[in-house]
């Protein structure tokens, strides 16, 4: 089943693509040979083949999924690039678990904050990037697309941010005020890049 769901086109998918589609990630900091990667919201990997190809055999980018059918497929599709390492479990700001809301038939959308009509609901196990980073000496991008948590996984990583200072590239849902407040107080410039529809383009 799992090797079913890896490959093909699932109602979902699309969106994980379309930022790389639509040159969206090219109009940040460019990614460099050896860079260090976090792809927060790594869904089934699209950012996380787009950072391999750029940062090289001596890079390293850590792909954080908590979906278990979207960690599933993401391990899949990232078996061949071993610079690549997918992790089960969702950022945020604390350790222990959080109630995940996934809609059952679709791979997008799944939120720690917004319950859909159709929603199910699973517990995760939760960490903050503080944890999982404490042993980094380096990190040079970190991506965040976990609808509606940004500013709770932001919260959960003051330290590393501070400490590693890398950059950030953020899908922000809602107004963005509270994550803004967030980063000015660790001393981020905010930039907007693009103001994203919901349309789903093809992979």
């Amino acid at each position: 089943i799992v090797e079913q769901l890896s490959m093909g086109h699932l109602p979902g998918d699309g969106l994980a693509f379309r930022d790389v589609a639509t040159g969206v990630y090219d109009r940040c900091r460019p990614l460099e040979k050896g860079d260090v990667v976090l792809d927060v919201g790594a869904h089934v990997g699209a950012f996380s083949t787009y950072s391999a190809e750029r940062v090289g055999s001596s890079g390293r980018i850590f792909a954080f999924e908590p979906e278990p059918r979207n960690y599933a497929r993401l391990s899949i599709r990232m078996s061949p690039i071993p610079i690549v390492k997918p992790q089960a479990v969702a950022l945020g700001e604390g350790d222990g678990a959080t109630v995940l809301h996934f809609h059952p038939q679709c791979t997008a959308g799944h939120s720690r904050c917004f319950a859909h009509i159709d929603s199910a609901r699973l517990v995760v196990p939760m960490a903050t990037m503080d944890t999982l980073c404490a042993s980094l000496d380096r990190l040079d991008l970190v991506k965040i697309d976990a609808e509606g948590s940004e500013t709770n996984i932001v919260r959960g990583g003051k330290a590393t941010l501070g400490r590693l200072r890398p950059h950030l590239v953020i899908e922000v849902d809602g107004t963005g005020e509270a994550l803004g407040q967030v980063l000015d107080e660790i001393g981020y410039t905010i930039t907007a890049i693009e103001k994203l529809t919901d349309r789903e383009p093809r992979p």
